[in-house]
């Protein structure tokens, strides 16, 4: 296995546009609408916001974890980041449906986590919305205890997620952090920053 990032400089580089296409396999599946950013809009991230960064995990029996050369493997997982500076916020983290449950995803966080060494955070699904139904409830308390065996603490703050296009609804979440303690006391800059510079939208 091997977790590196992707650098995507232009759609003509054909490898790179194989990793992307197998990356938005895994991303449909993973995700509702509400939660998944425009494909062309995240795939300009990648190209061209400096401060986005695309990870991936890749499964090849030949390839070591300490491979120089990039692997040609499966793609079986991905992670994206924003960098702030203080702190890192993490917008996607997908493992492959049937690979979930093989610590797959563990590495890959814990892999980004130490690479940047700085505070990590990112949104999740609250366990209190209303109308969820039994199976959803049990996905979210997994989700909230793989974070949480992770290191990760909840700020039960209110949050809501804005829309990523007029088309979406908002949608409640829940914000978490690892490795610092910006939040719950730094909460109204965290929310501001993701509003602005994630989601480019604005509270009036």
């Amino acid at each position: 296995m091997q977790i590196r990032e992707l650098t995507i400089t232009n759609t003509s580089d054909t490898a790179a546009m194989r990793l992307w296409q197998e990356i938005m396999g895994i991303y449909r599946v993973s995700f509702p609408d509400n939660e998944r950013r425009c494909e062309d809009n995240m795939l300009s991230k990648v190209i061209d916001e400096p401060h986005f960064h695309l990870y991936i995990v890749q499964q090849d029996a030949n390839i070591t974890d300490s491979a120089l050369e990039p692997s040609t493997g499966e793609l079986v997982a991905f992670m994206t980041i924003w960098n702030f500076g203080e702190w890192i916020y993490g917008e996607y983290l997908a493992v492959k449906p049937t690979l979930r449950g093989a610590n797959i995803g563990t590495k890959l966080l814990n892999y980004v986590y130490e690479h940047w060494q700085r505070p990590l955070i990112l949104e999740i699904e609250r366990l209190d919305e209303e109308g969820l139904s039994s199976e959803e409830m049990l996905q979210r308390q997994s989700r909230l205890r793989f974070y949480t065996r992770l290191g990760f603490a909840a700020c039960t703050l209110p949050y809501m997620q804005p829309q990523y296009s007029p088309t979406q609804a908002r949608v409640p979440l829940m914000l978490m952090e690892r490795g610092g303690n910006i939040l719950p006391d730094g909460f109204e800059r965290v929310k501001t920053t993701l509003y602005h510079d994630v989601y480019g939208w604005y509270e009036s």
